[in-house]
């Protein structure tokens, strides 16, 4: 098993599908995770498109660092966010993103996910 991070740097793991869901241009990650909450630093390439899906155990929030990302959560209408802007899925919730250009973010869930402290443990 690969010891705990404690800082989020370059992106270590390549995701090629997340809550059931293929996603044809898979995201760069980095995890840190806690004992209930965890932080993941995705590099979204461009063109990145996760569809619309929904993740009945958990919630998360998330923040744009660099770039830009289209997003979709509930019956809200798309939104574009930049640097600096937050966003939140609550539990359940059904949520679409896309990236139009190299986007860099970071999420942070809770509970933490199963299928993503899964990969942690195959660096």
């Amino acid at each position: 098993m690969a010891e705990p991070r404690l800082f989020l740097t370059e992106p270590a793991i390549c995701l090629s599908a997340a809550g059931g869901v293929q996603i044809a241009t898979p995201p760069r990650l980095n995890l840190i995770v806690g004992t209930q909450l965890m932080a993941v630093k995705l590099v979204l390439p461009a063109g990145f498109d996760h569809p619309w899906h929904n993740h009945p155990e958990h919630e998360s929030m998330g923040v744009v660092v660099r770039g830009r990302v289209r997003m979709r959560i509930g019956d809200d209408d798309d939104i574009e966010l930049g640097p600096g802007d937050v966003w939140h899925h609550p539990v359940g919730v059904y949520h679409s993103t896309h990236a139009p250009e190299e986007a860099w973010v970071v999420e942070m869930h809770s509970p933490l996910r199963p299928d993503l402290v899964g990969l942690q443990n195959k660096e």
